[in-house]
Protein backbone atom coordinates (compact mmCIF):
# COMPACT_ATOMS: atom_id res chain seq x y z
CA UNK A 1 0.00 0.00 0.00
CA UNK A 2 1.28 3.25 -1.11
CA UNK A 3 1.56 6.21 0.88
CA UNK A 4 -0.06 9.51 -0.41
CA UNK A 5 1.65 13.09 0.20
CA UNK A 6 -1.76 14.13 2.48
CA UNK A 7 -1.13 10.66 4.46
CA UNK A 8 2.62 11.53 4.67
CA UNK A 9 1.50 14.96 5.65
CA UNK A 10 -0.75 13.92 8.51
CA UNK A 11 2.00 11.29 10.01
CA UNK A 12 4.75 13.91 10.18
CA UNK A 13 2.54 16.50 12.00
CA UNK A 14 1.59 13.95 14.38
CA UNK A 15 4.76 12.48 15.08
CA UNK A 16 7.16 15.65 14.94
CA UNK A 17 6.32 17.21 17.97
CA UNK A 18 7.44 14.57 20.36
CA UNK A 19 10.31 13.70 18.30
CA UNK A 20 12.08 17.60 18.25
CA UNK A 21 11.37 17.31 22.09
CA UNK A 22 10.64 20.40 24.75
CA UNK A 23 9.47 23.72 23.23
CA UNK A 24 11.20 26.67 23.74
CA UNK A 25 9.36 28.13 26.45
CA UNK A 26 10.07 24.59 28.35
CA UNK A 27 13.94 23.71 27.65
CA UNK A 28 14.83 21.12 30.41
CA UNK A 29 13.13 17.72 29.53
CA UNK A 30 13.20 14.85 32.10
CA UNK A 31 11.51 11.32 30.84
CA UNK A 32 8.37 13.00 28.71
CA UNK A 33 7.58 16.17 30.61
CA UNK A 34 9.40 19.82 30.12
CA UNK A 35 10.44 22.61 32.54
CA UNK A 36 11.01 26.11 32.81
CA UNK A 37 13.16 27.60 35.95
CA UNK A 38 12.73 30.87 36.27
CA UNK A 39 15.27 33.30 36.93
CA UNK A 40 12.63 36.17 38.45
CA UNK A 41 11.01 36.19 41.67
CA UNK A 42 7.01 36.57 41.77
CA UNK A 43 4.42 35.86 44.60
CA UNK A 44 3.10 32.18 44.38
CA UNK A 45 -0.02 33.31 42.49
CA UNK A 46 1.77 35.48 39.87
CA UNK A 47 4.56 32.59 39.30
CA UNK A 48 1.06 30.21 38.47
CA UNK A 49 0.08 33.37 36.25
CA UNK A 50 3.51 33.30 34.52
CA UNK A 51 3.51 29.81 33.83
CA UNK A 52 -0.08 29.82 32.58
CA UNK A 53 1.20 32.27 30.04
CA UNK A 54 3.98 30.30 29.00
CA UNK A 55 1.57 27.29 28.28
CA UNK A 56 1.74 25.41 31.51
CA UNK A 57 1.62 24.70 35.63
CA UNK A 58 3.46 25.67 38.31
CA UNK A 59 5.79 21.79 38.54
CA UNK A 60 3.99 19.16 40.02
CA UNK A 61 6.31 16.22 40.74
CA UNK A 62 3.91 13.02 41.44
CA UNK A 63 7.20 10.81 41.66
CA UNK A 64 10.80 10.80 43.06
CA UNK A 65 12.25 10.63 39.83
CA UNK A 66 11.04 14.23 38.82
CA UNK A 67 11.46 15.25 42.16
CA UNK A 68 14.85 14.34 42.53
CA UNK A 69 15.55 15.53 38.78
CA UNK A 70 13.89 19.24 39.53
CA UNK A 71 15.95 19.35 43.54
CA UNK A 72 19.15 18.76 41.10
CA UNK A 73 18.42 21.00 38.52
CA UNK A 74 17.50 23.66 40.81
CA UNK A 75 20.56 23.22 43.03
CA UNK A 76 22.70 23.80 40.01
CA UNK A 77 20.88 27.23 38.86
CA UNK A 78 22.78 28.84 42.15
CA UNK A 79 19.91 31.02 43.17
CA UNK A 80 19.67 32.41 46.72
CA UNK A 81 16.04 31.09 47.40
CA UNK A 82 14.26 28.20 46.69
CA UNK A 83 11.48 27.52 43.75
CA UNK A 84 7.78 27.39 43.81
CA UNK A 85 5.72 24.48 43.00
CA UNK A 86 2.50 23.97 42.16
CA UNK A 87 1.01 22.10 45.80
CA UNK A 88 -1.09 24.41 47.87
CA UNK A 89 -3.12 24.31 51.10
CA UNK A 90 -5.16 27.36 50.29
CA UNK A 91 -8.58 26.06 50.64
CA UNK A 92 -8.22 23.89 54.01
CA UNK A 93 -4.98 24.32 56.14
CA UNK A 94 -3.26 21.09 56.17
CA UNK A 95 -4.44 19.68 53.07
CA UNK A 96 -2.17 20.21 50.41
CA UNK A 97 -2.78 19.29 46.73
CA UNK A 98 -2.13 19.98 43.12
CA UNK A 99 -3.33 23.25 42.17
CA UNK A 100 -3.81 22.11 38.37
CA UNK A 101 -6.48 18.96 39.62
CA UNK A 102 -7.10 19.10 43.05
CA UNK A 103 -5.63 15.62 43.40
CA UNK A 104 -4.09 14.94 47.04
CA UNK A 105 -0.53 15.17 47.13
CA UNK A 106 0.86 11.52 47.88
CA UNK A 107 4.22 11.16 47.38
CA UNK A 108 6.24 13.32 50.04
CA UNK A 109 9.82 14.98 50.54
CA UNK A 110 9.41 17.84 52.80
CA UNK A 111 12.68 19.09 54.45
CA UNK A 112 13.36 18.39 58.07
CA UNK A 113 10.49 20.61 60.30
CA UNK A 114 8.46 21.06 57.47
CA UNK A 115 6.32 22.42 56.25
CA UNK A 116 5.94 24.94 59.82
CA UNK A 117 4.03 27.57 58.41
CA UNK A 118 6.39 29.77 60.23
CA UNK A 119 5.31 32.97 58.97
CA UNK A 120 2.01 34.40 57.41
CA UNK A 121 0.63 32.76 54.79
CA UNK A 122 3.41 30.19 54.16
CA UNK A 123 1.37 27.86 51.45
CA UNK A 124 3.53 27.32 48.69
CA UNK A 125 6.36 25.24 47.98
CA UNK A 126 9.35 27.09 45.80
CA UNK A 127 6.70 27.96 43.71
CA UNK A 128 6.31 24.19 42.75
CA UNK A 129 2.56 25.00 42.10
CA UNK A 130 1.35 23.76 45.25
CA UNK A 131 -0.87 25.32 47.87
CA UNK A 132 -2.03 24.36 51.09
CA UNK A 133 -5.81 23.35 51.11
CA UNK A 134 -7.03 22.12 54.61
CA UNK A 135 -4.65 20.35 57.45
CA UNK A 136 -2.48 17.88 55.75
CA UNK A 137 -3.86 18.45 52.53
CA UNK A 138 -1.98 20.36 49.99
CA UNK A 139 -3.50 20.63 45.50
CA UNK A 140 -1.64 21.48 42.77
CA UNK A 141 -2.27 24.71 41.47
CA UNK A 142 -2.84 24.04 37.77
CA UNK A 143 -5.79 21.22 38.38
CA UNK A 144 -6.35 21.33 41.74
CA UNK A 145 -5.60 17.82 42.55
CA UNK A 146 -4.87 16.70 45.28
CA UNK A 147 -0.95 15.95 46.23
CA UNK A 148 0.10 12.35 46.48
CA UNK A 149 3.95 12.27 46.05
CA UNK A 150 5.46 14.17 48.53
CA UNK A 151 9.65 15.33 48.94
CA UNK A 152 8.69 17.16 52.58
CA UNK A 153 12.24 18.37 54.25
CA UNK A 154 12.31 16.71 57.68
CA UNK A 155 9.69 18.21 60.46
CA UNK A 156 7.47 19.82 56.85
CA UNK A 157 5.04 21.17 57.02
CA UNK A 158 4.94 22.65 59.75
CA UNK A 159 2.33 24.94 59.17
CA UNK A 160 3.67 27.87 61.42
CA UNK A 161 0.74 30.35 63.23
CA UNK A 162 0.41 33.06 59.98
CA UNK A 163 -0.46 30.91 57.26
CA UNK A 164 1.90 28.67 55.35
CA UNK A 165 0.17 28.01 51.89
CA UNK A 166 1.95 26.83 49.56
CA UNK A 167 4.77 24.97 48.27
CA UNK A 168 8.85 24.95 47.62
CA UNK A 169 11.81 23.51 47.13
CA UNK A 170 13.91 25.00 50.32
CA UNK A 171 17.36 25.94 49.27
CA UNK A 172 18.34 25.35 52.87
CA UNK A 173 16.85 21.82 52.95
CA UNK A 174 19.06 20.22 50.15
CA UNK A 175 15.81 21.39 47.79
CA UNK A 176 13.22 19.46 50.15
CA UNK A 177 9.49 20.42 50.15
CA UNK A 178 8.58 23.38 52.48
CA UNK A 179 5.61 25.01 53.14
CA UNK A 180 5.95 28.94 52.74
CA UNK A 181 3.86 31.96 52.73
CA UNK A 182 2.68 32.61 49.39
CA UNK A 183 3.38 36.61 49.28
CA UNK A 184 7.20 35.66 49.14
CA UNK A 185 8.57 36.29 46.22
CA UNK A 186 10.79 33.14 44.85
CA UNK A 187 12.16 31.63 41.70
CA UNK A 188 9.47 28.86 40.16
CA UNK A 189 9.64 25.87 38.15
CA UNK A 190 6.98 25.86 35.42
CA UNK A 191 5.83 22.61 33.74
CA UNK A 192 4.57 22.35 30.25
CA UNK A 193 0.81 21.47 29.98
Amino acid sequence: MALNGLTIIALVLVFLPSALGCRQEFPEQFQSSCFYFSSERLTWGKAQSQCLRRGGKLAEPKNAEVSQFLMNFAENQGQEQGYYLGGNDLERKGQWVWASDDGNIVYTDWGENQPDNDIKEESCDYFFGATREGLDKWVWSSDNSTVTFTDWAEGEPNGRPGGEHCLEMKKGTDYKWNDVACMYHRNFVCEEI
